[in-house]
């Protein structure tokens, strides 16, 4: 017989006598006409009896605690489908624009749940296809320098003044440059999404711009340009259309969120910059956008 089955049945047999003897006390003449004032019982057929019981309350007992965890997917399936859904491999990809898109003012978009294929390792005969999450846009820029000004002495040498009359003690400067033949200023760009990379820079970039930052601006690469103020920066991933996992049905939109971010923390090291194509226009070779902060980050 099982052991398991066994520890049931002889706790359900403990739990049994120790009934009778409560019912013995409460009750003894009726506790002696069922021969339940001592234990063991000297009677071999109430013995018997509590021995039957015994076991079919093992029997049950082990059943029930068999399907709690099935009972307990099953409710949390209704409540929350989404917790019961196994969780698959994710990773960032990394994209560069090809020649072709060199010469594409408008850009080239790689569309929500685009397949991305691996390729094939060694002594493996099977490929990873992947899909992507978000919808971006690929232009032929790229990142040419970022600096950091933690002290007003540092912004007036930069030429950073204060964006749409609000200033700030540090800034963080972002520099951008075409990577193909032409003017930044022929590209139909708009918006932009920084992605911080790192574990220990990341979390202290994305707390400063969210937490410490008074205005946006971006001007044409040279000190001595103006800085036009912009919208807010923007989080990524937080709206349904940029959604990680897909969504079974409708749920509290926090729990999606909270899961996500436990699977993978760097998908909300986003930062999305809009209103750029005003100033855009203006520029020649790069664009600088520029991040003031209320306060010094000496962390960065």
């Amino acid at each position: 017989m099982d052991r398991v089955f066994v520890e049931y049945y002889e706790e359900e047999l403990t739990h049994i006598r120790g009934l009778a003897a409560e019912f013995a006390d409460m009750h003894p003449a009726v506790a002696r006409n069922l021969s339940l004032d001592t234990v063991p019982c000297p009677d071999p057929y109430v013995e018997r009896l509590l021995d039957g019981v015994a076991f079919l309350a093992a029997r049950t007992r082990m059943k029930v605690d068999a399907e709690r965890s099935r009972f307990s997917r099953s409710v949390l399936d209704v409540l929350y489908p989404d917790l019961v859904t196994p969780a698959p491999a994710t990773a960032m990809a990394v994209l560069k624009p090809g020649q072709q898109v060199q010469s594409m003012i408008a850009g080239h978009v790689i569309k929500r749940n685009t397949r991305l294929v691996s390729s094939l390792q060694p002594g493996l005969s099977t490929r990873c296809t992947f899909t992507t999450a978000q919808e971006i846009t690929l232009w032929p820029i790229a990142i040419t320098a970022v600096s950091y000004f933690q002290d007003r002495s540092g912004l007036a040498a930069a030429g950073i003044t204060p964006i749409g009359g609000a200033g700030g003690e540090a800034a963080l400067r972002i520099t951008l440059g075409r990577t193909g033949k032409g003017r930044l200023g022929e590209l139909a760009l708009d918006r932009l999404d920084f992605y911080f990379a790192g574990r220990t820079k990341a979390p202290l970039l994305f707390d400063a711009i969210f937490g410490a930052c008074s205005a946006v601006g971006a001007r044409a690469e040279g000190k001595a340009n103006p800085l036009s103020p912009l919208p807010e920066p923007e989080m990524v991933g937080i709206s349904d259309d940029e959604a990680l996992m897909p969504r079974t049905r409708p749920t509290f939109e926090g729990y999606r969120l909270l899961r996500e971010y436990f699977m993978m923390p760097e998908r909300f090291h986003y930062v999305r910059v809009s209103g750029l194509q005003p100033v855009v226009r203006r520029c020649e070779a790069g664009i600088e956008i520029i991040f003031m902060f209320r306060r010094p980050v000496p962390e960065l």
